[in-house]
């Protein structure tokens, strides 16, 4: 394998480096994506394609009691399941005899660096299509109306007047994620214009202690990050209304619950790479299971109705 500190030894075989090319990947990957930190997180063992998630269906009262009495029948732990099954999705990139002619540091760090996109790209559509309509909750207004403060002052009501048996009102953390537009039309609506500091209009940047640790080691959620409105953290992201592959995100935003969208992600990415004689160089493929679904209660995700074009 060519020595790292050499800057002009090429390599003969990019298998040599895949695992600092993986490595470099998995740093790089939230950092590329809002939504990966902002939902539940589940392990998918290996040998498996799913992940059980077992939740609470009967519901608990504080009654009144007399000695002697029964508990109430009704009065039980109800357990039922999800499950969220997985896809294997798939990566996979040519390099050229002449990449391969690179020092070995420098092209590590270019295809974990291009990995780490695609790997967040996945991640961030497969999350973003679960707050469309199907099982969430929306505004009830027509859809024509540029985002505005009203909104998210009527997802905050929606979120805290669910009902017990739909899951109750959705519990912190509690986010909301907008495309740059509703951004736009968030800022024009609450009055932000171009003026010097200390300005009334100027709208100030408090992070919640919250989510410190979340943005301390993510910049793209640090970037990504509009402000809080209503105690409702709200982020931004460029993918809504995006197609990458098979998936297509909703063309809005939405406030929803953490642990309503559940993420289930295998420990690694497994990648190979390989010589075909129809190709002169190296065809490198990396493939994982990747899954991703609503929670038991769907109805803490409230879905905008507004216009983004």
């Amino acid at each position: 394998m060519a020595n790292f500190g050499d800057t002009s030894t090429g390599i003969a075989n990019f298998s040599n480096i895949i695992d600092t090319v993986n490595q470099i990947a998995e740093v790089l990957e939230l950092e590329y994506a809002v939504m990966g930190n902002l939902v539940t997180r589940r392990e998918i063992p290996r040998g498996q394609d799913r992940v059980r998630v077992p939740y609470q269906t009967a519901r608990f009262e504080a009654q009144d009691y007399t000695d002697g009495d029964e508990i109430p029948a009704g009065q039980a732990v109800g357990i039922n399941t999800l499950d969220l099954t997985c896809n294997e999705l798939q990566i996979t990139f040519r390099i050229t005899p002449r990449g391969l002619r690179q020092s070995a540091v420098d092209l590590a760090a270019m295809a974990g660096d291009m990995k780490a996109k695609a790997q967040a790209e996945a991640l961030e559509v497969r999350l973003l299509e679960l707050t469309d309509d199907t099982g969430t909750v929306d505004l009830g207004l027509s859809n024509g109306t540029d985002a505005n403060l009203a909104h998210i002052r009527e997802m905050r009501r929606l979120m805290r007047n669910i009902s017990h048996l739909n899951g109750g009102p959705g519990r912190p953390p509690i986010y909301c994620v907008v495309n740059p537009i509703m951004e736009e039309d968030l800022l024009a609506d609450l009055g932000v214009v171009a003026a010097s500091t200390g300005s009334t209009n100027t709208q100030a940047r408090v992070i919640p202690a919250a989510l410190e640790p979340l943005i301390s080691i993510s910049p793209s959620l640090d970037d990504a990050y509009f402000g809080e409105i209503l105690r409702i953290p709200i982020f931004v992201s460029g993918y809504i209304g995006t197609t990458i592959g098979s998936v297509t995100t909703p063309d809005n935003g939405a406030v929803f619950a953490k642990k309503c969208l559940i993420l289930g992600v295998a420990a690694d990415w497994d990648t190979k790479g390989f010589e075909e004689a129809e190709w002169p160089g190296t065809i490198v493929r990396s493939m994982t299971d990747y899954g991703a679904r609503l929670g038991p209660f769907p109805q803490q995700c409230i879905q905008f109705d507004a216009t983004i074009a």
